[in-house]
């Protein structure tokens, strides 16, 4: 199992994860991407699923989930994503859930006691201790 724990840096890391990362993965092995849906690029992963070398995909993040958050789809074949419709035919071997593993009153609590913190000492020192550089 793989499972991608990294920020998303815009034209940085983009698509991290395509077939050449996928191709140097056990056989069957599982990737899962809790990270930044932009981290994964979705045709591959499916290309993978499709020849059996991935055994499995698993994500809460999707690269366009703007397009899709909020909305309710009568089918599949409405999500207007083909990349990701042709990964989301592969169920059950893959699985894919909005992006809510942090709704949690203890990581919402530290998402505004950290963000305080960040405001605070951005504004008294110019700096804070979570910059990423």
């Amino acid at each position: 199992m793989v499972s991608i724990h990294v920020p998303y840096f815009p034209g940085v890391n983009d698509m991290m994860i395509g077939a050449t990362e996928i191709g140097r993965m056990k056989p069957g092995a599982i990737l899962v991407n809790t990270a930044r849906g932009p981290l994964v690029d979705t045709a591959a992963v499916t290309a993978a699923l499709d020849d059996g070398s991935l055994g499995g995909y698993a994500t809460d993040v999707i690269a366009h989930g703007r397009n899709i958050s909020g909305k309710q789809f009568d089918s599949l074949d409405d999500l207007g994503d083909q990349d990701l419709l042709d990964l989301m035919k592969h169920y059950p071997n893959v699985l894919v859930t909005p992006h809510m593993g942090y709704f949690t009153e203890p990581a919402t609590e530290d998402m505004i006691r950290i963000s305080f913190d960040n405001f605070h000492d951005a504004i008294t020192t110019g700096a804070t201790k979570n910059q990423v550089k």
